[in-house]
């Protein structure tokens, strides 16, 4: 199985497309993917937790997931 390592230079979606596709956490790279079972609607944002690192997570104004301290509402 060859070795993949990826460098991004810009945080572009099709960078996202291939680590998931390879099953690699860029959570280091703050790009989560939520759990879909538990995402929830808290009346501004979506809230969920990360598959990849159980963090909590908010999904921004272009759909993007990131990780968040406001969780605990």
């Amino acid at each position: 199985m060859a070795e993949v390592t990826l460098i991004p230079r810009c945080l572009c979606s099709a960078t996202v497309d291939i680590a998931m596709r390879f099953k690699i956490p860029i959570c280091i790279l703050d790009h989560h993917r939520p759990d879909r079972d538990a995402v929830r609607w808290d009346g501004l944002s979506y809230l969920g937790t990360c598959w990849a690192c159980s963090k909590p997570i908010r999904r921004d104004s272009k759909g993007r997931w990131r990780g968040t301290e406001l969780h605990a509402r």
